[in-house]
């Protein structure tokens, strides 16, 4: 893991970093609502299997990936993951942080 980065699961108050991130991933979405961006950022922390993993660089969002864990009913019940919504900010990119991230959801 790079030095710089601290890698920890989303609180509540991180919020406003995630979503300066996910600006940067889709800069031609309308913004949400802040309270309907609150409602589903509370629905997200509260699912089972569900983490939002943010990459901290000097105390600021610099990264962060989605990691959502499945059930299963083949492969003797072994639950299987997927990842979404990874996003570097530009002015962190190019310094293995989505790399970090993507290996600590592992």
């Amino acid at each position: 893991m790079p030095s710089a980065l601290a890698i920890r699961s989303a609180a509540a108050d991180d919020l406003p970093g995630l979503l300066a991130l996910y600006r940067e991933l889709h800069p031609d979405d309308a913004g949400l609502d802040q309270t309907l961006a609150s409602e589903r950022f509370a629905a997200i922390r509260a699912q089972p299997g569900m983490t939002i993993f943010i990459g901290f660089a000097n105390g600021i969002a610099a990264a962060s990936v989605t990691l959502v864990v499945v059930p299963n009913l083949t492969r003797n019940g072994a639950p299987y993951a997927l990842i979404e919504n990874v996003v570097t900010g530009v002015a962190y990119r190019r310094r293995g942080y989505a790399g970090a991230l993507i290996k600590h959801a592992n």
